[in-house]
């Protein structure tokens, strides 16, 4: 829609500042006072208070700021937002392992990530607002910030390389604000870890595979350490990440999430804007998100949910402050380019690396995953307008199984010849992981056990790397043994048709009567014995 994307994330937080603001516990005589982890203080749902909900403490900090502040959009009194964030930094004291480190996902887990987003939270809010808080509720922020910056230094998480980054945007924060000079030291370290990962295509792996979505985490971190220490050696390999993931994008500017591994469709804004100055492509699109926005589509990934509108509400309110401070001069509304229209009017690209094929020409714009077994995603011009366009392939029941070819595999093989793609996926029965019991009881127990964790941690990151998945970061089926038969696929496409061909190959016995295929969000139902399919879309 026609408005400046910038400005309807920030206008939709300051929306939710009263719905942020209930989620705390507000009762001076409580022992969880000033925590938002609702389950935990109110409902008892949950054995231990999420670090990360702690990190709304910061929203409701910035929001007080002059530049942003109005008691009719809000409905908060400036002192009660600043009352609630030096009572989110008590709790967020409270709620600190002795190391430094703090937990999200269990019980003693020391989380590098849990650490890393709630110092940067914490950290972003004070450097704006610090003359709106009391010295005390500096002091008892300096006292938790150095003990978890410390805990950092020594530590470090290159299985998710947005963390990494994150990690390094967290000191050089701190830095800025308690000027630890260690703390600039060891966030350049951080950096120099992360870009020694970039891959030939120009992104940062997860895991063990890509995410689209987390790219765009792993830009804003990184620029936001070079925002804060001017240095600038990121940002060669932020231009080539950049180039990788605006070829990507659809025309809505928003991400298919099948794109990745952790199902992360988060576009990037702070990034955008902190490198437009140095990258026309990065230029080109923050651009866009002036006078064009997705909306719902575009904030849901962020914001959409309880947990997502206290870790990255902050983020909008930041983006905003920086917008204010270095593009002041911008003209807000003016007319820019499609970054569609801006590349090649036909076009392939192939992503052998991560297994993405992206085709376009005057009539579709579209990504064919054979990273997710085949998936075909993005836009189709048919009846004079521009239509989204999806094709999940196939899946069946066996014996009350669900199997299926889809599945985040970034290895999977495949060819393009011309304007053809060919490949063979296996069905796999889809098995989802959710810790049991005696699994959670187990984590609590061993993580007990000094020196533990950091062992829980490895086998945790190993199980995830071979499985290819993110467990705690997605709700993605885990592909896991075989379905007995294959579908191999063929796409081909010209200016004026799309023709889609599957067909099963192997093993056909012992499933039900139909065979579900899902176009456009709708399931059509195929004959158990019409093995050969073809789909075809006309321009």
């Amino acid at each position: 829609m026609k408005q400046n994307d910038y400005l309807y994330q920030l206008n939709f937080v300051k929306s939710q500042a009263l719905r942020i603001l209930e989620m705390q516990d507000k009762n001076k005589s409580a022992l969880t006072y000033g925590c938002f982890h609702y389950p935990y203080w109110r409902d008892k749902t949950s054995e231990f208070p999420d670090t990360r909900f702690q990190e709304a403490s910061a929203t409701l900090l910035l929001l007080s700021h002059a530049s942003i502040y109005d008691f009719e959009s809000i409905q908060i009194e400036k002192s009660r937002l600043i009352e609630a964030f030096e009572a989110g930094v008590y709790a967020w004291g409270n709620q600190q392992n002795l190391d430094g480190s703090f937990d999200e996902w269990y019980k003693h887990e020391h989380g590098f990530a849990a650490t890393c987003f709630s110092l940067i939270a914490m950290g972003l809010a004070i450097d704006f607002c610090k003359d709106q808080i009391s010295q005390s509720a500096f002091e008892n922020y300096r006292a938790i910030a150095l003990k978890a910056g410390r805990w950092l230094l020594k530590n470090d998480d290159l299985v998710k390389y947005n963390h990494q980054a994150a990690g390094a945007a967290a000191l050089a924060i701190t830095w800025k604000v308690l000027g630890e000079d260690s703390f600039n030291v060891g966030a350049r370290k951080k950096i120099d870890d992360v870009l020694r990962g970039q891959k030939s295509e120009g992104w940062f792996p997860e895991i063990s595979g890509m995410d689209l979505g987390y790219c765009s985490v792993l830009l804003d971190y990184v620029m936001i350490y070079g925002h804060f220490t001017g240095d600038q050696v990121a940002l060669e390999p932020m231009k080539k990440l950049m180039q990788f993931v605006s070829s990507l994008l659809l025309p809505n500017l928003t991400i298919v999430a099948e794109c990745g591994l952790c199902l992360n469709p988060y576009v990037s804004r702070i990034g955008l804007l902190l490198l437009a100055k140095y990258d026309e492509n990065a230029k080109l699109l923050s651009d866009q998100f002036f006078e064009y926005s997705p909306e719902w589509e575009g904030l849901s990934p962020t914001l959409s949910d309880d947990l997502r509108i206290v870790r990255w509400s902050h983020l909008p309110v930041f983006a905003y402050l920086i917008l204010k401070e270095e593009f002041s001069s911008k003209r807000v509304g003016e007319n820019v380019p499609s970054l569609v229209a801006k590349q090649d009017e036909e076009s392939t690209i192939v992503y052998k690396e991560s297994g993405i094929v992206r085709i376009k020409s005057g009539n579709f714009f579209l990504l064919i995953l054979p990273c997710a077994g085949g998936l075909i995603s993005g836009f189709i011009h048919k009846n004079n307008k521009w239509e989204p366009f999806f094709e999940h392939g196939f899946d069946y029941f066996k014996n009350g199984q669900l199997y299926y070819h889809l599945g985040y595999n970034n290895e999977q093989d495949f060819e393009v010849e011309g304007h053809q793609l060919k490949m063979t996926v296996r069905f796999s029965p889809a098995k989802f992981v959710f810790p049991g019991l005696v699994l959670r009881l187990g984590l609590r127990v061993v993580g007990a056990i000094p020196g533990a964790p950091k062992y829980v941690r490895k086998l945790i990151d190993w199980y995830r790397k071979k499985n290819k998945t993110a467990i705690n970061q997605s709700v993605a089926p885990v592909k896991n043994g075989s379905g007995g038969f294959c579908l191999e696929k063929t796409v081909s496409w010209t200016d004026e048709a799309i023709v889609i061909k599957e067909s099963f190959v192997g093993k056909r016995q012992g499933y039900q009567e139909s065979i579900r295929r899902r176009v456009s969000g709708q399931f059509v139902v195929t004959s158990k014995n019409d093995y050969d399919q073809e789909l075809r879309l006309n321009f």
